[in-house]
């Protein structure tokens, strides 16, 4: 596996907005990897059946190896299910891409 990973990410059950933002914040990351980390809504679900997106899936990277997480459309860590415990590395760099008001008692804020 890839040392130095990064990885874009949103919340879980993602919707068209995270979906979205994953795949404009991969512009800006092209070397990145879309990783959902713990599925999609009903409609998002049906419309990635007709459109596919690269997604990278979670079980087949190791942890150890990120080394950056690009999260957008969340802030809170508590919404990213395995992921979660990776935001707590200290020598993981975060960069959190969100169009919500950040909450100043959040950790990641």
């Amino acid at each position: 596996m890839l040392s130095g990973m990064e990885i874009i990410t949103t919340h879980l059950e993602a919707d068209f907005d995270g979906i979205a933002s994953m795949v404009a914040a991969q512009k800006l990351y092209p070397d990145a990897h879309l990783v959902l980390p713990g599925g999609t809504q009903t409609r998002e679900r049906a419309y990635l059946a007709r459109h596919p997106v690269p997604f990278t899936l979670l079980a087949n990277i190791p942890l150890s190896d990120i080394t950056r997480v690009i999260l957008v459309d969340a802030d809170d860590q508590d919404r990213l299910g395995l992921l979660e415990g990776i935001i707590e590395n200290q020598s993981v760099s975060i960069h959190i891409w969100d169009h919500h008001p950040l909450d100043p008692n959040n950790p990641l804020a």
